[in-house]
């Protein structure tokens, strides 16, 4: 370590640099000169609104994002604030309104995701003109000589003519069908773009014609066709449909409401986090929140527009789906506390600390023990009548009143040998009289739902590590297990059981299935992706024998397919999302 500075906030974007100093903001209004080469901070200002976004830098001033919409003017010297421009175009299903922008002749050309580009006065922050765009720009735009390239999330790329007074467009292009997020770079020869599918595309200034592409990533051509050996990563959320309309949460940091017929997009919200929540579809609205490297922010959005309806950071960062019963959403996040809250306004209605009654209740969430701490909340919970059911890594899972959220019972299924951990990601499912569930990392437990009681478990070959969630049907239901989790290929397998009322006896498994994600079920299908090979398959619930296999190229961890109509629905860890008859 050279040296650090540590904000009062989340530093709100990229930082920008020239040849001494570095510039950087953060989320709650300050901003920075630091000294590069010894860390010595310059000057400190304030600004009395949220600063999100990348910076952008020119010769004497570093632009700066407010949250509202509004691009400060800063003067390098002393930290004034020479100009504020407001856009007045506000798109508030973006967390970053502009992109970074590039300056010259005192002029910067920046984009925004109010779907313009933006040519402002950097004298005195005046407009001088706007193009409009059929996307988001989140790219930075690159000029060459008098022309202005830029780029947007519907993969188009344009060319500018800005040599006059007003700009005239030279071409536009779509060079590909994902969105570009990255900045482009370019001189007279050759404009590079650099989509979210990990593709770099050379293209002709003069033209817009593709001249080349080239993946970032490794891996092989065969059959014409380019088949790459790493991934996209991130979480993976799970599709949840309503009235044709598919919500899902990538790894790209946006939720998307999707057309389930076509795939073609109806709207997007920015979320700026990795993102492993299914949406969950409620009085008229989607229920999502910010899981990793987050702003700790949740958010209430109109299902039909994307418009948000309230939000809050009084939950903190979330892994889980809200279920809905009885007029309330309950949800637990990812340091141990369990929720119930009003849908209409999010207003907490009754919170249970997980870690309560633990050795661990006083202890701090700095607290370091490995796995398992702090005791968040990683299952979706499941609602029958007026009781709500839950796990946490505190090691228990548990049983609530859903009006008062008095415990009812909870039941322990983490050995005493072990710090916390258990359950994990593997969701309680209610069939018949039990709630079947992970118990000790190797075991499917049945748990009595009315007295909390463990009646039935099974455990895992030697070596595997069950954290799938469970599907139930008629008198089945389907568990998974996996080897060598942090190795690829993994080997997984799929168990067939009676349900626990007809003994819970194994009928039969499949091997290559399955694994940290679930398999779900209709009467007389059983579909499921795997976390140890690129493939959807399709079972016959009561033989096992193979229906359909489908290839996807990826793999799924523990985000589970969703089946609507004809057709399953499942997103793949390379990014993509795929509809399988």
């Amino acid at each position: 370590m050279v040296w650090n500075v540590t904000p009062e906030a989340f530093i709100s974007g990229e930082p920008v640099s020239d040849d001494t100093y570095t510039y950087l903001s953060g989320t709650k209004g300050d901003y920075y000169k630091i000294n590069k080469i010894t860390g010595k901070t310059i000057w400190k200002k304030h600004l009395n609104v949220p600063l999100y976004g990348d910076l952008s830098i020119g010769k004497t001033l570093v632009y700066i994002q407010g949250k509202n919409g509004n691009l400060f003017a800063i003067d390098k010297n002393d930290g004034s604030v020479s100009w504020e421009f407001n856009s007045k175009v506000p798109e508030e299903r973006a967390y970053f309104y502009y992109s970074q922008g590039v300056e010259k002749n005192n002029v910067l050309y920046i984009g925004t995701a109010s779907k313009k580009i933006y040519a402002i006065n950097t004298l005195n922050g005046k407009l001088l003109w706007e193009v409009d765009t059929k996307d988001w720009i989140r790219s930075k735009p690159v000029l060459v000589n008098n022309n202005l390239y830029f780029a947007s999330l519907s993969g188009e790329m344009v060319a500018i003519d800005i040599s006059g007074n007003t700009p005239k467009t030279m071409w536009s292009n779509k060079i590909s069908d994902h969105g570009i997020m990255a900045n482009l770079a370019g001189n007279k020869s050759i404009i590079l773009a650099i989509d979210n599918n990990m593709w770099m595309h050379g293209i002709n200034p003069n033209t817009g014609q593709e001249v080349w592409r080239e993946s970032v990533l490794d891996g092989q051509w065969v059959d014409n066709k380019f088949y790459a050996s790493d991934e996209i990563t991130g979480q993976q959320s799970s599709p949840t449909i309503v009235d044709d309309i598919l919500y899902i949460a990538g790894p790209d940091g946006f939720l998307n409401a999707v057309d389930v017929n076509t795939g073609k997009e109806k709207w997007k919200f920015e979320l700026a986090s990795n993102v492993s929540p299914s949406p969950t579809v409620a009085h008229g609205m989607v229920f999502v929140g910010q899981t990793y490297n987050s702003y700790n922010e949740y958010y209430a959005l109109d299902k039909n527009t994307g418009e948000i309806k309230w939000k809050t950071e009084a939950f903190g960062p979330v892994w889980i789906s809200p279920v809905e019963a009885n007029g309330l959403m309950f949800l637990g996040n990812m340091i141990g506390d369990f929720f119930a809250f009003d849908p209409l306004n999010g207003d907490i209605k009754w919170s249970y600390r997980t870690a309560n009654d633990t050795p661990y209740k006083d202890k701090s969430l700095e607290f370091k023990s490995g796995h398992g701490w702090p005791p968040g909340v990683y299952c979706n919970p499941a609602v029958e009548g007026n009781v709500v059911y839950t796990g946490s890594w505190a090691g228990f899972y548990y049983a609530f009143d859903q009006k008062t959220g008095k415990l009812l019972w909870k039941s322990k299924t983490q050995p005493d040998s072990t710090l916390g951990g258990l359950p994990d990601s593997s969701a309680p499912v209610l069939h018949k009289n039990y709630l079947y569930v992970q118990k000790a990392g190797r075991e499917i437990a049945a748990i009595n739902k009315n007295s909390g009681k463990i009646e039935w478990a099974w455990e895992a070959p030697v070596g595997f590590l069950q954290n799938g969630t469970v599907a139930a049907h008629g008198n089945m239901f389907f568990g998974s297990a996996v080897r060598q989790v942090t190795t690829l290929p993994y080997n997984a397998t799929i168990f067939a059981f009676t349900d626990v009322e007809n003994g819970g006896k194994l009928q039969w498994q499949y091997k290559g299935g399955g694994g940290l994600t679930a398999p779900v079920i209709t009467k007389d299908k059983l579909v499921f992706g795997s976390s140890a090979d690129p493939f959807m398959t399709c079972l016959d619930p009561k033989t096992g024998n193979v229906i359909w296999r489908t290839y996807v190229g990826g793999i799924m961890l523990e985000s589970v397919p969703a089946i609507y109509g004809n057709k399953v629905y499942a997103l793949i860890k390379n990014g993509y999302l795929y509809a399988i008859k």
